[in-house]
Formats: structure tokens, sequence, C-alpha cells
């Protein structure tokens, strides 16, 4: 399932600031909250170079923060051997790959695949490779010949020990896939940065015994004091292993699933350990243990069924992050974004509406699977840096823009995604061209340090990049953009890793506050945009991306009836909070963004991305009450106070009063962002805000007459 994707250079991408957290309603005296310390794209720069300067390394495989210094582990020739091992199964499959900005041994006997171990010291911005796989493996069938011991070095943990040291874990994988007999994976352990060795792994152990088509070990995670490891074939998938003291390896390690059980990822989360199982007949699940009792422990299903999406679910997890009490996972094909609540229940953040046994599921980004972007093909990986989650893509839109005829319509988009959000709810993309450089497909690795967010990427083609954030003065920056010009479909385009500058500003102009929270509906065939107003604006800039079918564009795997979205175009200005577009074409899906402007010409960051239309439905009276109920039981007085303003507010709007209804829902709103509802969680407070502010925003576009009053019923 590693398909290779990664992050680039610094160009034009579509950027926008974040929402900030707490609720911010639109409304005179609300308090702002100070904003968030959300990374743009100027604020990122490569931290290493290319490949560490072979584009052998396919990407960074691994990453941590140890002791004051980032480890990077890579895969090597990732592209190459894969390639070849299908050529062996299926010789009609052309190796050397047929591709011009491939580098692949004619005979893949030859090819590198030496694993390496890479350190960054930042104090002096310094790299050294402190181990690199031994090449002493003699190809079964092939005497006299080697190759590496380890291809790729998949995860790395900080463990402590029982007896209190601490050792950095790293899991490798193995080429067994294309030379068959090979020696089982092993775990390098380390307890000075500079010295691994294997822990043992001797013939007649568990780790000794592995069997030949379990070719790697990866994610590590620690619970409740243990080391934990997913053990499986060279896709990703497999069994689970436990350790206590994982530093004597062989026996010390226990199988803690059913043999067969196909696990991908796993994540620590509100006291259990949580699996995210691959099967490609029901879709995947995610289950919990509390890792306690007789083996295999017992699995409490979560999640089952791929989610409940019909025809085609997602057959595996592909990544799980803890983000503010919240359990976030993202699948591979399609690449939905779910997340899990501390009670269980869980709300899908990004992938179509559908019906479960809990009732319907709307999004709550409102957007389908890749963040709209149907050649996003995992929700990766994901990240929380500094209060913000930062969600990395796998897009295989450079793959099939060599295919003629497809390379012009898609390739304002080539290279992996990042998206960033404070919330759940609004995501802004960081950038969706892989930083301006096509060939990094996808983004593989987080590290967050106290020098920054790292990220670290793949590439198929020219070797892995490392990318270094640290937030720069606070609304200073650059506005890149992906842009149409008034000629037609393009890219903006800028030199180096400067991103491009829109309408000719100058470096350092002073920015505005980004217009916050870009909400999207519709009336009378139309499309309304609405936002949080930004101080000193004297206008706000449209931007909408048109979108294809997929009939036209012809892009192969990809339903027929799927929509692509198109470059950026500046559609209109307005200087109301809201602006109604009257030109979207029919029946088609847009998404859009707003910038606010000033009197002297600076401009802020793009809000948040929306898309019309939504496929969530707008707040209502109705459903907030229907949240409430799933919240709390009747007899909870917090509910009864809480219904009782609501009631008070759709009165207000049925008598046509919405100045009252307004000061309801903004005295409602402080009084949960207070904490004065106990008996509401922390996460049921935090979505109950953002639906306030969501219906007081719907009373202001009813005040304004955009909307009528009965739409808020």
């Amino acid at each position: 399932m590693e398909i290779q994707s990664v992050l680039k250079g610094m160009l034009r991408v579509l950027v926008f600031g974040i929402a900030v957290l707490g609720i911010a309603l639109p409304l005179a005296g609300s308090t702002p909250t100070e904003p968030l310390r959300r990374l743009f794209p100027r604020e990122f720069s490569e931290a290493a170079p290319q490949g560490f300067g072979d584009r052998q390394n396919s990407a960074a495989w691994s990453m941590q923060w140890w002791n004051g210094k980032l480890y990077v582990g890579t895969v090597r020739a990732w592209y190459c051997w894969v390639q070849a091992w299908a050529h062996t199964v299926a010789p009609f499959i052309a190796y050397p790959p047929d591709d011009p900005d491939t580098d692949c041994a004619p005979d893949p006997r030859d090819l590198a695949l030496q694993a390496e171990i890479w350190r960054y010291t930042p104090e002096t911005e310094t790299w050294e490779r402190v181990y690199q796989s031994p090449n002493n493996v003699e190809m079964p069938g092939h005497p006299g010949r080697y190759t590496a011991r380890d291809a790729g070095y998949r995860d790395m943990v900080v463990f402590e020990e029982p007896d209190g040291t601490e050792a950095l874990y790293v899991c490798g994988a193995t080429v067994n896939a294309l030379w068959p007999l090979m020696p089982p994976p092993r775990i390098l352990r380390s307890t000075d940065g500079i010295t691994f060795e294997p822990i043992p792994h001797d013939p007649g152990t568990i780790l000794g015994d592995l069997g030949q088509d379990q070719a790697t070990f990866r994610d590590f995670e620690i619970y409740n004091g243990r080391l934990y490891v997913i053990n499986g074939r060279i896709r990703g998938h497999g069994a689970v292993l436990e350790a206590e003291d994982p530093a004597g390896g062989n026996d010390n390690f226990r199988w803690i699933t059913p043999q067969g059980m196909k696990v991908f990822e796993m994540a620590p989360f509100n006291g259990s350990l949580y699996l995210g199982i691959a099967d490609p007949w029901d879709g995947y699940s995610v289950v919990k243990t509390d890792a306690t009792g007789t083996l295999p422990y017992t699995l409490t299903p979560v999640v089952t069924n791929g989610g409940f999406l019909e025809p085609l679910p997602s057959d595996s997890v592909v990544s799980m992050h803890v983000f503010q009490d919240r359990l976030y996972v993202g699948m591979d094909k399609p690449a939905e974004l779910i997340r899990i609540n501390p009670d269980d229940t869980w709300d899908l953040v990004a992938g179509k509406p559908r019906e479960t046994p809990d009732g319907w599921k709307y999004p709550l980004s409102g957007m389908d699977a890749g963040f709209d972007w149907p050649l996003n093909v995992h929700m990766w990986k994901m990240q929380e840096h500094e209060g913000v989650l930062y969600v990395g893509t796998a897009d295989e839109s450079t793959r099939w823009g060599k295919i003629p005829g497809l390379d012009e319509l898609i390739s304002w988009q080539y290279g992996f995604d990042l998206y960033l959000s404070t919330d759940g709810h609004y995501f802004t993309p960081v950038t969706i061209t892989g930083f301006g450089d096509k060939f990094q497909m996808g983004l593989r690795t987080f590290a967050s340090t106290p020098h920054g967010l790292f990220l670290g990427t793949v590439s198929f083609w020219y070797g892995l990049r490392i990318w270094q954030g640290i937030p720069g003065e606070m609304f200073t920056t650059y506005l890149p953009l992906v842009v149409k010009s008034s000629g037609g479909p393009g890219v903006a385009q800028g030199s180096g890793t400067s991103p491009s500058v829109v309408s000719g500003l100058s470096p350092g102009t002073r920015f505005l506050k980004r217009p916050e929270r870009l909400e999207v509906g519709g009336k009378d065939g139309t499309v309304v945009l609405s936002w949080e107003p930004s101080p000193r604006a004297t206008r706000f800039r449209i931007f909408r991306s048109d979108s294809t079918s997929n009939r036209q564009l012809q892009i192969p795997d990809l339903d027929p009836d799927t929509w692509v979205p198109g470059p950026f175009a500046e559609i209109g200005t307005t200087d109301q909070f809201f602006f109604v577009d009257t030109t979207v074409p029919a029946s088609r899906p847009a998404h859009y963004y707003v910038l606010a402007e000033d009197a002297a010409g600076s401009v802020s960051q793009p809000s948040n991305l929306v898309r019309a239309p939504s496929l969530a439905p707008p707040v209502t009276f109705e459903s907030l009450e229907t949240s409430l109920a799933s919240w709390l039981p009747e007899s909870q007085s917090a509910k009864g106070e809480i219904v009782l303003v609501l009631e008070e507010v759709r009165h207000a709007a049925r008598a046509s009063d919405p100045d009252h209804a307004l000061d309801r829902l903004e005295r409602l709103c402080q009084s949960v962002k207070r904490g004065q509802h106990a008996t509401l969680e922390p996460w049921q407070a935090e979505d109950l805000e953002i639906l306030l502010a969501k219906l007081a925003r719907r009373v202001r576009l009813a005040q304004a007459g955009i909307i009528s009053l009965s739409d808020l019923n």
C-alpha cells in the first residue's frame, strides 16, 4: 500500500489560514481568540539535499525526534524493485520501467537496495548517515550475487525499557517478494543514535521463525508500557506483536491478534489500543482492545463494514492520529477521513454521505474523499503540531498525467496535498502541488519538534525531500495561489523556492487577518458564501474552481461520474460578509475560497476551502436538537437549558426578530464555551460551539435578506 508520494519546493499553491480555536461568532461583542500558529507555504524550507544526495532514497519511510536530533529512515529504489518483482510475476510488465524519469538498473540484481538512517543536528544544520544496511545476503538462486539485508526502515519509536534504558527502535523491511527465501525482517535498536544493532532473531523463536510472506515490520506503538508492532507482507498489513522487554528479541515478543487478521495501523486512545483492519471483502474496520487476558486479546468493534459506504468502501485504514481527544482515521482509496469520539461514536470528516445503523452521516468538512481531489488515494499520514492537525495525502495525478492528453488537464494539481485544521470541521490546503514538485507523490512522515514541523516525502523518480516548517511573523508573508489566468487554464509560476505573489504585491506586504470559517449554502439555484469578516478589510475577493466530469477526462481507474476540479479563477468581489454566485455551472460541483483586501492593497491569506453544493446539510434548529438528543439523555438539565434557549431563538426568528435571536445565540455559545453546561463532555461542547456559530451565521444571512428566516427550521 506504500505508493510513494511526497512533498517538495515552494511554489504556487492554494493556501489558506485556518479556523481559530474556540467559537468566534460573527457578532458584535464577540471576543476573538488568539490564532494558532498555523504553518503557511513560505514558512516551509528544504532541510536536506534531495534524496540525501542519492535519488535511490525514494522515501522518508520513518522519522523520529530523539535527544535533540531528528532521525530519518529511508526505503531504497522502491518503484524499481516493485516493478522488477511485478515483471517476474507478469512478464508483460516492463522492466526497467518505460519511464524517462526513472533510473532503474537494467539488471534488478544490481539495484542499490541498502536502506539508510540519517541524523539531523539543528544547531549546525547538518546531516550525517549513521547507519546503512549491510549488503550481505546472497540472492537465492544467484550464487555470488548479494543484496541488502534491509531495503527500508518503515518506522521508528523511542521506548523506555524495564531497566530505565531509553532506546530507539527501528523496524525493517526485506525484498523477499523479489528474492524469495530471504531472511525475515529485522528490528534494530540503538541507545546512542550512532550504533544500531539488530535485536535477537534466532531460529526456533517467534522473531526467528517468521514466515516467508512476513517481509516487513511497521507501525510501532507504545501502550501500557509495552511495545507493539505489526508484522506482515510488504504491503504493510499483518498481525500484531507485543513485547514488555523488546531488547531481548526472540520470544520476548508474542502474537496478540489472530494470525490471518490484517492490521494496518494502530494508536493508543481513550484507555485502549485501537487497531485499523484491512478487509478487501467487507471493507475496513476499527477495533479496540485493553490488551489484557488470554491471547489473542479480545477485540471490540468500533467502526465496521468500511464505514457503511456503498457500493465500494475502502478496504483498509492507512493512518491514525489522536487530536483534541478524538482519534482521526484515514483510509486507502477512497481516501476518506473519519474521527472516533471518546464514547466510540464516530463522525465522517471527508467522504460521501451515507446511511448507517446510527442514522445518516454527512462529512463535517462538506467535502468528499481526498478533500474532493479524486486522485488522492491515501489519507497517508497525520500529525498534530502546536495545536494544529496536519493531514498529508498520496496523490497519483503525476502517474496518470503521463498518459497523452491528461497532462494539460490535471497538471495544475500534481504532487501530494497537505491540509490543516484546528477543529476537524474547516480544512485549509497548505499545498496541493507537493510544494511545486510534481514528482513528490506523497507525504509519508512527520515529526513535531522544538525546531518546527518536519515533513518527509516519497518520490518514484528523483528521491525524497525533507521540509521544515517554522512559523514566521504573523500575517506577514507571500500569498501563494493556484489560479488560472484570464487567458485560460494554467498555474501561477515563480522561481526557486519563493512562492508567487498575488496581484504583484511586493515582498513583506502586511497581510490582513483572513476571512474565517467560510461557509457555503444555496438559494434558488445560486451559491451563497459567507464568512467571518476581517478587521480593516474594505473588500473580499472570491475565487472559484469549476469541475469537469471524468467522462470527458477519462482518467483510468476513476469512476466516469467522478467530478475533477480545475484551476481557480477570481469571479467577483464584495464589501459584505457574503457573496451570491449566480454564475455557477449547473449541476457541477465547484470549490471556493475568499481573501480579504484593505484600502492600501494589502491582502490576507485565503479562507478555508469549501465545496458547493456542500455534502453536509445546513445547520437548522431541528438538526441542533437532534445532535443534543444524541449527546444528552432526556433527564439531564443541561439539555433542557440549551433547548429552552434554542426555542427562544426559534420563536424570535418566527417573529422576524433576528437581532434578539443573534443576541441569545451568542450568549448561549459563550456559556457553552465557558463550560457552564457541566453535563456536556468537552468534545461535545466543542462541536456545539461550532454548530451554534453556523446557525448564527444563517440568522445573519436572513437578516441581510439572502435567505428567509423559515430556512432556519
